[in-house]
């Protein structure tokens, strides 16, 4: 099945039924390969969705639905256990609500948790929407921040089809490799960093690793006259990748720097795109991305230096 077709019935659902003061969008890439999918279940995990996303924005704000197609890798795969290699469509429900506290993200997916009042919900929501999406073969994730809006991500694997119908991208037959530069990756999800680091040692690569911004910063003063280049995620405790950047642009303003993040979304994340813009911070990966993409980029970075 078309995914766009369900898409486009939801929104116009929702600017049918939804408050005024809710702007929604609807963002689908051309040519969205097809899917094997039980169109009432995959309808019922938008409808899930967006209802929670119109609950979180009491006054008003901004609701985007968007699809496009991704190749994931065996890289990706091994940062995600339910996540396999392969072509797939990514759908995403954006909303700029109040937020999923900190506190509690660890248990959204969970049976009859829920954050609504006494008989406004039952609980079974989330799980019953990551239930769906398990069926399919598929998996599910979000970014939150407290106050600056959410965003779940859902990965469907296209069918067959795709192989017959049209050419799915494949990654350049020549990937360049590292001649014993020293990276520094900085990520606060261990199954991202190892990931990380296994694909840019296979490549010729050395490896520090850090867990936030904190520990990075520790790193690189360590290793300043070693570090060749950084990658960062954005999102993390302690110190952020924009204020790490920041203050790496301070200490040694040509240090070359990829950004990596799979939360630049919302208000919070043009934000911080605009803050890495200012420092000069181009090369910027939105997770997912294969791990051609990293080491394509790295050496792109690295090749005159």
């Amino acid at each position: 099945m078309q995914i766009r077709h369900l898409i486009r019935d939801m929104v116009k659902i929702a600017r049918e039924t939804f408050p005024k003061n809710i702007q929604i969008e609807e963002v689908c890439g051309k040519d969205l390969w097809p899917v094997r999918a039980d169109a009432t279940q995959i309808q019922q995990v938008l409808l899930n969705l967006c209802v929670n996303a119109r609950d979180a924005m009491p006054a008003g704000g901004r609701l985007v639905l968007r699809a496009d197609n991704v190749v994931l890798d065996d890289h990706f795969a091994t940062m995600h256990p339910r996540a396999a290699a392969g072509p797939h469509v990514r759908l995403q429900v954006e909303d700029t609500g109040m937020g999923i506290p900190e506190s509690i993200q660890d248990h959204i997916f969970e049976s009859f948790f829920t954050t609504k009042g006494e008989g406004e919900g039952t609980g079974l929501g989330l799980t019953t929407v990551q239930g769906i999406v398990r069926d399919h073969g598929g998996f599910i994730s979000f970014a939150s921040r407290e106050g600056r809006g959410t965003t779940f991500e859902i990965h469907l694997p296209a069918g067959p089809e795709v192989q017959s119908g049209q050419e799915v991208p494949t990654p350049p037959v020549t990937i360049p490799s590292g001649r014993g530069e020293l990276v520094l990756v900085v990520d606060d999800e261990q199954d991202i960093r190892n990931a990380n680091r296994r694909v840019l040692e296979r490549h010729g690569y050395q490896v520090l690793v850090a867990r936030d911004g904190v520990e990075a910063l520790a790193q690189f003063s360590a290793h300043q006259d070693e570090i060749r280049a950084i990658v960062t995620d954005v999102m993390m405790p302690q110190m952020d990748g924009l204020t790490l950047c920041r203050v790496l642009r301070r200490l040694r303003p040509a240090t070359p720097i990829v950004v990596s993040s799979g939360g630049l979304f919302g208000k919070q994340g043009s934000e911080a795109l605009r803050g890495l813009e200012r420092l000069g911070i181009r090369h910027i990966l939105h997770k997912p991305h294969n791990a051609d993409r990293l080491l394509l980029t790295l050496a792109e970075l690295l090749r005159d230096r």
